[in-house]
């Protein structure tokens, strides 16, 4: 997904107070992706989400699903 996308279905779930799965580029050691962030997203600026209470860069989001 691109920053485009990912920024509007935050703010979807933002203005509707829905829960969020997030996928972060970053991964292990094995190339695996890490454990997705699900939670509700508690705030948002023009380059961050917090997500439970986590502060998370857009640039560091790989793909958002709504739940």
């Amino acid at each position: 997904m691109n920053e485009k996308e990912i920024s509007e279905l935050l703010m979807i779930a933002y203005s509707n107070h829905r829960s969020v799965s997030v996928q972060l580029k970053q991964v292990d050691i094995d190339d695996k992706f890490l454990p997705d962030i699900v939670g509700t997203v508690d705030g948002y600026q023009v380059d961050h989400v917090v997500i439970s209470g986590e502060w998370i860069e857009l640039e560091d989001i790989n793909h958002v699903e709504i739940k």
